[in-house]
């Protein structure tokens, strides 16, 4: 028997949830596998506060946000917007106490994963009385069989 054993501690269904960043720092890592491994490698630690959840979601991006398929670029969109001038002076003071909605997955070990970040829906106030169509004028003059022109109206539709 192991002295010590690490027990899952995802308490969160898997699901996407209103969240706010908590807290973003610099930080290295040596990744063991892929195309860095044995490399020091600069991040930045995403920290995320959900509602109702006591434990703190994590997650991980690089600090380039060139490529529009990286997580940091997706981040900083999500924070941010669009204006990468934002992006490139951006303190971890502009970070915090953002909201962002989070995708979590829950791994096969039972621990709690932060597979998105995306940008909360813009709630917007009432808006304007919808448009009510005009009805479609017609060539019948109401209350009659005959056209404005004067002329009959037949009765030689197929239907």
């Amino acid at each position: 028997m192991p002295l010590v054993e690490v027990q899952p501690r995802a308490d969160i269904t898997p699901g996407t949830y209103e969240a706010v960043v908590s807290n973003v720092e610099q930080d290295t890592i040596v990744p063991r596998t892929g195309r860095n491994a044995g490399q020091t490698v600069p991040i930045l630690r995403w920290n995320f506060v959900v509602e109702g959840i006591e434990e703190r979601l994590e997650s991980i991006t690089g600090r380039d946000p060139s490529s529009e398929k990286s997580n940091l670029f997706k981040y900083f969109v999500a924070v941010l917007g669009t204006d990468k001038s934002a992006w490139m002076s951006a303190e971890t003071e502009d970070l915090v106490g953002k909201p962002v909605l989070i995708t979590i997955s829950v791994t096969d070990e039972g621990w709690p994963r932060v597979d998105n970040v995306t940008g909360r829906p813009v709630r917007r106030g009432p808006t304007a009385q919808p448009v009510v169509p005009e009805p479609i004028a017609t060539a019948m003059e109401p209350g009659t069989t005959e056209d404005v022109t004067g002329e009959a109206a037949t009765d030689d539709l197929p239907f």
